[in-house]
């Protein structure tokens, strides 16, 4: 029995999967590190002010790694401590610093470098943006939607942190709007560990008003740069589609997101 035991750890091993023995011999994959956060995150939302030993009580594990996940949350600026007694206790952070972190125009007069949410930018006049796009539009449509998911992917990075909370993703298209793309409006919204689907609106979508009335849409690099951001925050690879469109003669955009691994809604 203990050799068939030893074969399996070393299939699962061999997968790079980690697994643990618990007793009588059961086999039982260990937990990620982000599902043990997550865990952290709705125990602390459920019962704020809860106490170290507590936690690792429900999550059942030892109090040093209840305490060490519970440290790297509170660097990350997502839960915070108040000690009473020697015990810690912990509770959420609100999420203002977010928007600290999303939206600081920062400018080095020394460098010359200007920064929107710590990633260098530059200013633009939109049409000019819409001449440049303008030409070859059907090819450019494909390529701006892959550079958008690579930006979009860097500065969803920034909020990986903050993917607990459930607000994220609308103070993202807050930022965006923001930024001057439109006024984006979550219409729908379904995260969950196994399945990922939004449905938003974009009013007066910056390309799409200048773009003349093509028949397709166009407004790809925002649909990419948001597609980046929500993979980056979700740990999917998240998939844009534009369904409606200005420069098709509709009346507003509207996008749908979904994970690539599950047929959209």
């Amino acid at each position: 029995e203990s050799i068939a035991l030893k074969e399996k750890l070393i299939k699962y091993n061999t997968a790079n999967i980690p697994y643990q023995i618990n007793s009588g011999d059961t086999m039982q994959r260990e937990r990620t590190p982000n599902e043990i956060e997550e865990k952290i995150f709705e125990i602390i939302k459920s019962s704020p002010m809860i106490i170290t030993r507590e936690i690792s009580r429900k999550l059942d594990v030892s109090y040093p790694t209840a305490l060490k996940h519970l440290s790297i949350m509170e660097a990350k600026g997502v839960i915070k401590s108040r000690t009473f007694s020697q015990t810690k206790a912990w509770e959420l952070k609100d999420n203002a610093h977010v928007y600290k972190k999303i939206y600081p125009f920062t400018y080095s007069s020394k460098e010359g470098i200007l920064k929107i949410g710590g990633i260098e930018a530059c200013m633009i006049m939109a049409d000019s943006l819409v001449d440049i796009i303008r030409d070859d539009l059907p090819r450019k449509v494909k390529e701006l939607y892959d550079i958008g998911f690579k930006r979009g992917s860097e500065y969803g990075k920034l909020l990986r942190g903050y993917r607990f909370y459930e607000s994220i993703y609308d103070t993202v298209l807050e930022s965006y709007s923001l930024n001057g793309f439109g006024k984006l409006v979550m219409r729908r919204k379904i995260i969950e560990k196994n399945k990922f689907y939004m449905e938003i609106d974009c009013k007066n979508s910056l390309i799409g008003r200048k773009i003349d009335n093509v028949g397709y849409p166009v407004d790809s690099y925002l649909l990419g740069s948001l597609a980046g951001v929500f993979s980056s925050i979700s740990d999917k690879h998240i998939i844009g589609e534009e369904k409606m469109c200005i420069a098709k003669g509709d009346e507003i955009c509207k996008y749908i997101f979904y994970d690539e691994g599950e047929q959209n809604l």
